[in-house]
């Protein structure tokens, strides 16, 4: 059985892609299209700080019926480059059934952190999507961006839908 997973590269960290450890629950399916949530934001919290985030974040939407360590291998051996830049030619070319490629930018990264911090109401968020990077593809990705406390901002809740 197939199921969804989201692995993520964001040099700020180790540079290497990693997968996070819990998968995508399909929602109920009724016009040919899969969408994908997570249910809670514990599964997907990550820090985006104030308005100063440093560099693009790389994402990617992999089907896969293989576990995700296997998945995971897959990606990090298929850089060709020396600094390991993530790319789309990381994407899994023998445990996945389907791969979609996404960037977040640190620009819009920056813009979303410091519009919802200038609002200054806690709690407030906002949310964004954003287009698989391959053309004539209709996959999108999209988070929350949270005003945890008035100083920074979380991105969670990712949902996906192709």
């Amino acid at each position: 059985m197939s199921r969804y997973i989201l692995a993520l590269y964001d040099n700020k960290h180790e540079k290497k892609w990693f997968i996070t450890p819990k998968r995508f629950i399909i929602e109920e399916n009724t016009d040919n299209v899969v969408r994908g949530i997570f249910l809670r934001d514990i599964w997907f919290n990550y820090d985006i700080g104030n308005g100063e985030f440093k560099n693009d974040i790389h994402f990617m939407l992999i089907e896969t019926e293989e576990p995700s360590t296997y998945v995971l291998d897959d990606i990090n051996t298929n850089t060709i480059n020396i600094q390991h830049e993530p790319s789309m030619l990381d994407k899994p070319k023998n445990n996945a059934l389907n791969s979609y490629y996404f960037i977040l930018e640190k620009n819009i990264i920056n813009n979303y952190s410091k519009a919802l911090l200038q609002l200054n109401k806690h709690g407030i968020s906002k949310k964004l999507t954003i287009r698989n990077k391959e053309n004539y593809s209709e996959a999108f990705l999209s988070f929350d961006f949270y005003n945890c406390n008035n100083e920074t901002v979380l991105m969670t809740l990712p949902k996906f839908e192709i």
